[in-house]
């Protein structure tokens, strides 16, 4: 039998997601959608669902198994650690920012969840998101604070992206060292 209820999380919460397949839909209540770490432990196919917005301030851990963000933000103050299997299922509704200091971590979406709404980098002027996997932002894409490297993967921005913010010390890498072969692949009108 199912039911209806939902997590409060704060700031010193940490949640662990372990299964099998589908294993659900986490919904966080109004008052409580931050979390100070969580770790996707599922199985290489499985999935869960965010019925709502999240925050993790710390660690971001993708074990195994797809975060499907389902048409919700998430917003990561720490890093993104994805081993394994482990990976983010994106949308065209979704959106992901990172509001930390330093270094972000790896970004991977899943081969059929790449598409994103917005992405935002806002990681301080030293910090740095990879890419781990191609990634496309159909909607925006800010470089408030921090740097993202695609490495060997794909940026794409298409004719519905834009691209705002961006200075000397909020950029994009796509060279970051001589044998990267990913690209930044945009329309320009």
């Amino acid at each position: 039998a199912a039911g209806v209820g939902s997590i409060i999380g704060s700031a010193t919460s940490g949640l662990t997601v372990n299964g099998t397949g589908a294993v659900g839909t986490l919904a966080f209540g109004a008052s409580g959608t931050t979390l100070g770490s969580m770790v996707v432990n599922i199985a290489a196919a499985g999935t869960v669902l965010l019925g709502s917005a999240l925050t993790v301030d710390g660690t971001l851990a993708l074990n195994g198994g797809s975060l499907v963000l389902n048409a919700q933000t998430l917003t990561i103050g720490g890093a993104i650690s994805a081993t394994g299997t482990g990976s983010i299922t994106g949308d065209a509704v979704s959106n992901i920012v990172f509001n930390g200091t330093g270094n972000a971590g790896t970004l991977v979406f899943t081969t059929a969840g790449q598409l994103i709404h917005n992405l935002t980098a806002n990681i301080g002027g030293t910090g740095t998101v990879a890419l781990g996997s191609n990634a496309i932002v159909g909607g925006t894409l800010t470089l408030a604070q921090g740097t993202i490297s695609i490495g060997n993967y794909n940026l794409t921005i298409p004719p519905t992206g834009s691209v705002q913010g961006g200075s000397a010390a909020s950029y994009i890498i796509t060279n970051a060292v001589s044998t990267d072969t990913g690209a930044l692949i945009m329309t320009v009108a």
